[in-house]
């Protein structure tokens, strides 16, 4: 019998590449309160759950809403005066919310410029190895 093939088990895991508005709505949203629970009753979808939470709880604006579902999905949400909005939408869009623009004159003031290796999730420094293409 032929060894198993390591075609597979060489290649590099895809990876996801981010803009830069991204990375630095992401810089901008880890500056932001944050508030986490995990006590989603059944039959409520995390976003409902997540209002319920910030109106128990009174949570002033702009603050990030983590809503655990099970212990791998944790859903999160961006609180703002206008409303509940996905923490995605938030980091993509960060320009078109008022409270998020004071953090980003800030950032800009101290410095802050993304590097362009975090661009892609996963990448590693070495080269990739390509021996299986001519196997």
């Amino acid at each position: 019998m032929s060894e198993p093939s390591t075609v597979f088990t060489e290649m590099r895991p895809k990876s996801k590449k981010l803009s830069v508005n991204q990375l630095i709505g992401r810089e901008i949203l880890n500056r932001v309160p944050h508030h986490k629970f995990n006590n989603i009753k059944s039959g409520d979808l995390p976003v409902t759950a997540a209002r319920k939470f910030v109106k128990e709880n009174g949570i002033e604006g702009p603050a990030i809403i983590e809503a655990v579902r099970n212990k791998y999905t944790i859903d999160r949400f961006y609180w703002s005066k206008k409303g509940m909005f996905s923490a995605a939408f938030a980091e993509a869009n960060y320009v078109n919310f008022e409270e998020l623009r004071g953090i980003s004159i800030q950032l800009a003031k101290e410095g802050f410029v993304p590097q362009q290796k975090e661009l892609y999730w996963g990448m590693e420094t070495r080269e990739p190895n390509y021996e299986f293409f001519y196997a």
